[in-house]
């Protein structure tokens, strides 16, 4: 697996032993705990969530944090798009999360959300990407935007307000 530029600056503030980039189901259990896991853009490609939430919440310190960046199921863009929407990617995304239904998987796997909001959930994206999904959403329109893509930079900040952040906590006596 490559190592993200974020894990990189980390492992060198840190250190390498500090951080663990990388699949949580492979990762070998030497009994080291963790202050903050996060689950970005990833929670909805994984064939067992739940089981991933469980996973992960054995990995945190008892004053750990869960941060998860998904895409919003229930956002105006989704509805408004309806199949349409960019994120219904299958088979890439396996399952679709809204607030209340994060918020649910999060008490069944023991935990307590804390904050959860749509602030920064934007992203950085190629314009590939963006041609790729205004291919997907008005296929009429991929044709007029590629020459436009010409003169863009190669990466544009988005963000149509269907992705949301969630911070949780372990509940208190979880086991």
């Amino acid at each position: 697996m490559r190592c993200s530029s974020a894990a990189l600056r980390a492992r060198m503030r840190l250190g390498g032993a500090r951080i663990h980039q990388g699949v949580l189901a492979t990762r070998p259990d030497d009994g080291t705990r963790f202050d903050w896991i996060t689950f970005v853009d990833s929670l909805e490609h994984l064939h067992d969530p739940l089981a991933a939430l469980v996973q992960a919440r054995g990995l945190l310190k008892p004053a750990g944090r869960l941060a998860i960046l998904t895409q919003d199921v229930s956002s105006w863009t989704a509805r408004g798009l309806g199949a349409r929407w960019h994120h219904y990617k299958q088979p890439e995304h396996l399952h679709h999360f809204s607030p209340r239904t994060l918020r649910r998987a999060l008490d069944v796997c023991g935990y307590e959300v804390e904050h959860l909001t749509r602030t920064a959930s934007g992203k950085y994206v190629t314009k590939s990407f963006v041609t790729e999904r205004v291919q997907h959403i008005q296929p009429w329109l991929a044709p007029v935007l590629r020459p436009l893509c010409a003169f863009a930079p190669e990466r544009v900040w988005a963000d149509l307000r269907d992705s949301f952040w969630c911070i949780a906590a372990p509940q208190k006596g979880a086991a």
